[in-house]
């Protein structure tokens, strides 16, 4: 366990670490890369797209929040076989999650 409170999880793993200069270096080059990878994907935004994703967005009826929440799958069958698939979206993403836990 942690003893000192005031020290984060990363200072106290530093602290044992026998290559404190290669981790800096590594950990530096990710946040470069992550860095690149939102600046060059994640903030230029095509209009059209993000029309077309905001209209589809809204026919689904689900909360803003639901984003993070995955669909729910269950086949709909005829005479034995599958014919088609209903999808659903759990209101709660609590229950979702510990539902994963099972």
């Amino acid at each position: 366990p942690f003893s000192d409170l005031s020290v984060t999880v990363e200072e106290e793993i530093l602290k044992s670490c026998p290559c404190k200069d290669l981790f800096d270096q590594e950990r530096f080059a990710w946040d470069e890369a992550a860095r690149q990878l939102i600046e060059t994907y994640g903030v230029k935004v095509d209009p059209e797209l993000h029309a077309e994703i905001l209209e589809r967005y809204e026919r689904l009826g689900v909360a803003p929040y639901a984003g993070f929440i995955n669909p729910e799958y269950a086949p709909v069958e005829e005479n034995g076989e599958i014919v088609d698939v209903r999808i659903s979206y759990p209101e709660d993403f609590l229950t979702q999650m510990l539902d994963y836990g099972k």
